[in-house]
């Protein structure tokens, strides 16, 4: 774990945000399934 603590401020910064945005992109991925399976039980019924 040493090495963390040598990363400077800006990348430790820059990973925050690509784990930002993965969370985002996992949100839309469970949503753009979410209204998939809706439209497919609309579909059924």
């Amino acid at each position: 774990m040493k090495w963390e603590v040598e990363i400077p401020k800006d990348k430790y910064y820059v990973k925050v945000i690509n784990i930002k945005w993965l969370l985002i992109l996992h949100a839309g991925l469970i949503v753009l399934l979410s209204i998939m399976m809706y439209g497919a039980w609309s579909l059924g019924n």
